[in-house]
């Protein structure tokens, strides 16, 4: 009897049971652990992703000009506005590897805006048509399409000699493309309006600015020389000096 009752006052099974509950326990609460980091690390891990592609979407949806820009004075008043119905054309495309860009100028969401700035003021969402050079029948412009913008004066602006103005053109998704222009020293009926380098004898004057005394001989260079202008005005000024009678 007495070996009986010692059997049952023996512990040694609640030692093991309470042993067994905190390792369950331990593991439970890492278990938990894990999947807190786990869902973190994966979270992290998709919003990286939105961000990469979202930059990808930015730096693949931008426009490019495409040739020269050119202003039509309508009623050869020599002044560039709205009331002669005058315009400013020119032609756009996706850079290289873009994505394609929705340009419906009868759309109200989603599609290119382009904002007017001269010196009298700046205009947002100005009127614009498009016609389509290189298409396959929709309104996305798309790699390898070509369409031809033209921009009306808005009401209230007006284009003289010599002034700058700029046209922002804001697609849906992508960096702004800004075209930015100086009107020459005298307004013809139709203008293309290149980047000039000066070439004539005498000192150039800063971009965007006009010397008198070259108006007559800018010519119109790729956008890839525009940063040698003033070095090859000051080699012309040079082979002038060194020449006997050359025009001045």
């Amino acid at each position: 009897m007495r070996k009986l009752f010692k059997l049952f006052n023996r512990e040694d099974g609640i030692t093991g049971l309470e042993t067994a509950i905190i390792l369950i326990a331990f593991v439970i609460v890492a278990s938990v652990f894990a999947f807190v980091v786990l869902s973190t690390g994966l979270f992290s891990a998709e919003r990286g992703k939105e961000t990469v592609f979202a930059g990808l979407e930015k730096a693949r949806g931008n426009l490019e000009v495409r040739g020269a820009l050119t202003v039509i004075d309508e009623n050869t008043d020599g002044v560039i506005d709205s009331a002669g119905a005058d315009d400013i054309v020119f032609n756009v495309a996706l850079a290289a590897g873009g994505f394609p860009i929705s340009l419906d100028p009868a759309a109200y969401t989603n599609t290119v805006v382009i904002n007017w700035i001269d010196a009298q003021d700046r205009l947002p969402d100005t009127t614009y048509t498009v016609t389509w050079i290189l298409t396959d029948g929709d309104t996305l412009l798309e790699v390898g399409e070509l369409a031809q913008v033209t921009v009306a004066v808005p009401g209230g602006s007006s284009l003289v000699t010599n002034e700058i103005f700029t046209l922002e053109v804001v697609p849906p998704s992508g960096g702004t493309l800004l075209i930015n222009r100086t009107m020459p020293p005298a307004i013809d009926d139709v203008m293309d309006l290149h980047s000039t380098v000066f070439v004539c004898p005498g000192l150039a004057p800063p971009p965007g600015q006009t010397n008198p005394l070259c108006a007559s001989r800018l010519r119109p260079f790729p956008p890839t020389v525009r940063v040698l202008g003033h070095l090859q005005a000051r080699t012309a000024r040079a082979e002038a000096t060194d020449q006997p009678g050359a025009e001045l």
